[in-house]
């Protein structure tokens, strides 16, 4: 969003990288998931070698940009483990909005 401070730009992004990041890990698990090779297990895997503290966005306001890519890509990948959560909508939104502002 535009107008908040780096600081609390860092702060939602990794706390919504660490809630894509537990619903994709836990959709990861389902047995469906698992066997199918659709990108999603190796996106995972990409996230979970991600360093996305808010301490480290805060000090690297480039990488907020590139944690949110990969926040969306993994709400995207993780509505195959039916109905997302009241947070996932929300990012599910964002990043509807984003690749339509794009």
């Amino acid at each position: 969003r535009h107008g908040l401070s780096s600081r609390e730009r860092a702060r939602r992004a990794a706390h919504d990288f660490q809630l894509a990041l537990a619903r994709a890990e836990n959709c990861a698990n389902l047995p469906e998931v698992a066997a199918a090779d659709n990108g999603f297990l190796a996106l995972l895997r990409q996230a979970k070698s991600m360093s996305a503290s808010e301490k480290l966005l805060a000090g690297n306001p480039d990488e907020i940009e590139k944690t949110m890519d990969v926040t969306f890509k993994l709400t995207q990948g993780a509505a195959q483990c039916g109905p997302p959560g009241r947070e996932d909508k929300a990012l599910a939104l964002l990043g509807q909005q984003r690749e339509a502002s794009r």
